[in-house]
């Protein structure tokens, strides 16, 4: 047997941890602090507003990856 369609999502929900309002509640503040560290304008700041900005494109990148593989899932493999 397989797993199911309700299955495999709610397995990814588990890795991700989060709900949609959570996770842009997440992003948003690092990004906003990312633009403090900027306005600052400090070297050590500057790089700390890289590594925010990083992560933000990073946990970004890691859930669209996820809602694709549930979408793969579902269609068998086929793109749509």
């Amino acid at each position: 047997m397989g797993i199911s369609r309700d299955g495999f999502a709610r397995l990814l929900y588990r890795l991700d941890g989060t709900d949609d309002m959570k996770f842009l509640s997440y992003l948003l503040f690092q990004i906003d602090e990312a633009r403090r560290y900027i306005e600052d304008g400090r070297l050590e700041h500057l790089r700390l507003a890289l590594l925010l900005l990083d992560n933000a494109a990073e946990i970004q990148m890691d859930r669209r990856i996820k809602a694709e593989r549930v979408n793969d899932f579902e269609t068998g493999g086929v793109r749509v």
